[in-house]
């Protein structure tokens, strides 16, 4: 018998004798919950199913007791999920524990059960009813007449005596420790069943071949069957990250729009070995990450950089969606948020990725229009943040920290605090020229009869033709000589100033335009076709930095009070050059020599100055 069981029987043994009515065993394993009830009955009672001493039986028999064996006190037994439980519907499970509560509590008959007599009534006040379900009670009026019982997961010990066991059943001697080790990291928060059957999949797979074993397979191997235990769970989705595909777009470069992130790449890089085997880090005296928290302009790649944290980590990634834990039933959504903080960690270690934050928690501020509801599930969360001890990375990120608690802020919640901006020219260059390269991947894939190979030319693929057409672009539209004066004339300089999102889409518009006006049948389109097309592109296509100038401007504002850290080595402006008294940004005409840098730096310093006072006077915090 495990020790998860035996703690189990112990507590709901010490709630019987305390005359509780009921106990509401947490788990998520139908399995193990009758195994304790059996185990609790056959040590406590004697025998199991006797008609003689307490018998388990389903709850529903209560309301039907009309036999002679129906004055014996029983064991009262059923699984309960968001669904429905063993008895039917959730209203009847009400009905049937409201029922025994009343009669076990108040030593009364009810009038309702006709065959209910005196011998009934003390037989009910002797029996006990035991709920297993990985919920908690789902209406608040029960908790003062139940006793919530957790089951614990397995230890660490058992979990290796499970593997071992089952490696050698079939004559497997398993004697790599450190991979040992590993399995059993990964392998905690399932139960016995689900380990063993693990591993025999493993086995029969052929992934354990005695003292050696292919350990990506089994890693993939043990990834499926935890990615089973979260389908159609409420508020929580596996992303799939360790696909082939996504692999090769990696190992090209910094993916996509996420280039002007490295310096959040470097920090994972140095942490990565932490989470290979946290165990042994814990060992040898590491902490283990708590997360971080990634703020600043829209589409500058911090979606793409959960996805890249979870490969650099080679850890699952999981998404936890707010929306989906919020439920008008009193209580609901908070106990959605237990449940779903409990399963997180049940896939350790892991990546949890809280995109867009803000939208989670912004009403955790706002009073009781709510009714307290997202006070309490952000306040759920953040004790979980300064409690877990689960290796679970929380990857968060906000397009507005204004509308975010500031207890969020503290110390200890997260690691670091980072922030994303409008990347320079050779970031965006660096974009180009992996998207392209990306597209080229995929024609080739789905055009292996292709004499000429590549969609687009391979000149495209370099980062220098991207700085150059930039450059040129922005100096012979005339975009370069911006000062203050343009700005406090009234007139909004009309700039093609890109974040990572704008240029993807540049991208696909520009691919669009050539198979539209190529019928879809030419490819290997050349250098100066590509560049003219996205030049006609541009003449409609208004980017973020064209439009949103006063967002960015606030977007600074908020970050320089907050002192967030730039997650890019290349920040356009620097917090040291602006004074927040006078709500003025420092102007360096000189200070960068690339025309789009230029641009870029004239038109969000102008930005600053003329907004930041308005923005100030507008109370943002």
């Amino acid at each position: 018998m495990t020790e998860q069981i035996c703690l189990a029987v112990e507590a709901i043994k010490l709630a019987y004798l305390s005359h509780t009515p009921v106990v509401w065993l947490v788990t998520g394993d139908k399995e193990i919950a009758s195994e304790i009830v059996e185990k609790f009955t056959v040590e406590h009672f004697g025998t199991f199913r006797s008609t003689k001493i307490p018998h388990v039986v389903l709850l529903k028999e209560f309301s039907d007791r009309s036999s002679d064996s129906s004055t014996t006190p029983s064991i009262f037994y059923l699984w309960y999920s968001k669904n429905g439980s063993d008895d039917g519907t959730i209203s009847s499970l009400m009905n049937s524990i409201e029922k025994f509560i009343t009669c076990h509590s108040n030593m009364v008959v009810d009038p309702n059960v006709q065959a209910m007599t005196e011998e009934h009534v003390q037989s009910t006040h002797l029996s006990l009813t035991i709920i297993a379900s990985p919920t908690l009670p789902p209406e608040s009026w029960l908790t003062k007449y139940i006793e919530v019982i957790y089951v614990k997961p397995l230890q660490d010990n058992e979990i290796q005596k499970i593997i071992l066991n089952a490696l050698s059943s079939k004559g497997i001697i398993f004697e790599d420790m450190y991979r040992l080790s590993q399995l059993v990291v990964n392998l905690r928060g399932f139960s016995s069943r689900k380990i063993s059957q693990t591993i025999s999949r493993c086995i029969f797979s052929g992934f354990f071949d005695y003292n050696t074993i292919q350990w990506p397979k089994i890693l993939r191997e043990i990834r499926f069957m935890k990615r089973q235990m979260l389908d159609g769970f409420i508020g929580l989705k596996w992303i799939d990250i360790h696909d082939d595909k996504y692999n090769e777009t990696i190992k090209r470069g910094q993916s996509k729009s996420s280039e002007s992130l490295d310096v959040i790449s470097r920090w994972l890089n140095e942490r990565k070995e932490i989470f290979e085997d946290t165990e042994s880090a814990r060992k040898r005296g590491y902490d283990i990450p708590k997360g971080v928290l990634i703020t600043g302009i829209p589409g500058t790649g911090k979606s793409m950089m959960a996805k890249e944290t979870a490969k650099k980590l080679r850890l699952p990634l999981i998404a936890l969606d707010m929306g989906d834990l919020q439920e008008g039933i009193v209580g609901a959504s908070e106990q959605h948020m237990v449940d779903a903080l409990r399963m997180v960690e049940a896939m350790a270690p892991c990546v949890l990725w809280i995109d867009e934050i803000e939208k989670a928690f912004s009403g955790s501020n706002s009073g009781n229009s709510d009714g307290g509801v997202m006070r309490r599930m952000f306040g759920k969360f953040l004790t979980w943040m300064q409690e877990k001890t689960a290796p679970c990375f929380v990857f968060a990120t906000s397009n507005d920290i204004s509308k975010l608690p500031p207890e969020l802020f503290r110390s200890e919640r997260f690691d670091d605090k980072y922030f994303s901006f409008m990347p320079m020219v050779d970031e965006c260059a660096n974009i180009f020229s992996n998207l392209i390269e990306s597209e080229n991947t995929k024609y080739m894939e789905n055009n292996l009869d292709d004499e000429q190979g590549y969609l687009f030319s391979i000149e495209l693929t370099h980062p220098d033709t991207w700085k150059y057409f930039l450059n040129n672009y922005t100096r012979t539209k005339g975009l370069v000589s911006m000062d203050g004066n343009i700005w406090q004339e009234g007139k909004i300089p009309q700039c093609k100033l890109f974040t990572g999102a704008d240029i993807s889409m540049i991208v696909k518009l520009t691919k669009f335009k050539l198979l539209k006006q190529f019928s879809g049948s030419a490819s290997n389109f050349k250098k100066e076709l590509v560049l003219n097309t996205v030049k006609y592109v541009l003449e409609d296509f208004m980017p973020y930095g064209q439009t949103n100038l006063k967002d960015i401007a606030r977007c600074f504002v908020l970050l320089s009070q907050n002192r967030f850290k730039s997650a890019s080595s290349s920040t356009i402006i620097n917090f040291d050059d602006y004074n927040v008294e006078t709500a003025e940004m420092h102007y360096e005409a000189n200070r960068y020599t690339d025309d789009y840098n230029k641009a870029l730096y004239a038109a969000i310093v102008g930005a600053i100055n003329f907004y930041a006072k308005q923005l100030n006077n507008e109370n943002i915090k």
